[in-house]
């Protein structure tokens, strides 16, 4: 097995960990988007080390590297974002709170108070949905999810051109 798989295996843990219904827990989602941001991204180092003595893999790797900045470079911005910088890569949370009957409730999601001065629980369920963009247009989850199916098919594509059966050079 290559590296490359360890990493995208990593990888696949962390997204199904961010797939988990987040509720009140913001910090808590974000920190998932990051993690998975951050180890997406090593997929493709170790690939690069892993595969660099097969003599055709720069070709086909600086073919692989326009295809992926033309349609992932935001993430990578995204992901420089947090190492570099310190800072969330998501830009906006959509809220939504949905009241539901007391056996169907999940949390509380707020008090009524009465004029009386009694107080009694609103309950329902909180779900937040964070984006990578303050329009709205790439919701994190669903972005990060197009990514590793990408990665998937790059991996198995890599391991199809390059197999670990081949015989590769030790020096040029």
């Amino acid at each position: 097995m290559y590296n490359f798989e360890r990493r995208l295996k990593l990888t696949q843990k962390a997204y199904e960990d961010l797939k988990i219904p987040q509720t009140s827990n913001t910090t808590l989602a974000v920190d998932r988007i990051e993690v998975f941001l951050m180890l997406a991204r090593t997929i493709t180092f170790v690939m690069q080390k892993d595969l660099s003595k097969f003599p055709d893999f720069e070709d086909w790797y600086s073919l692989k590297r326009i295809e992926m900045r033309d349609k992932y470079h935001y993430l990578v911005d995204l992901r420089n974002v947090i190492e570099k910088e310190g800072t969330s890569p998501v830009k906006t949370f959509e809220i939504k709170i949905e009241f539901r009957p007391y056996t169907e409730a999940t949390e509380k999601v707020g008090t009524t108070t009465y004029p009386d001065g009694t107080t009694k629980d609103t309950l329902g369920k909180i779900t937040h949905t964070g984006f990578f963009d303050k329009d709205h247009q790439k919701e994190a989850v669903a972005s990060c999810g197009e990514y590793l199916t990408y990665l998937e098919n790059l991996v198995t594509e890599a391991k199809t051109q390059f197999p670990l059966s081949k015989k590769v050079p030790t020096s040029y």
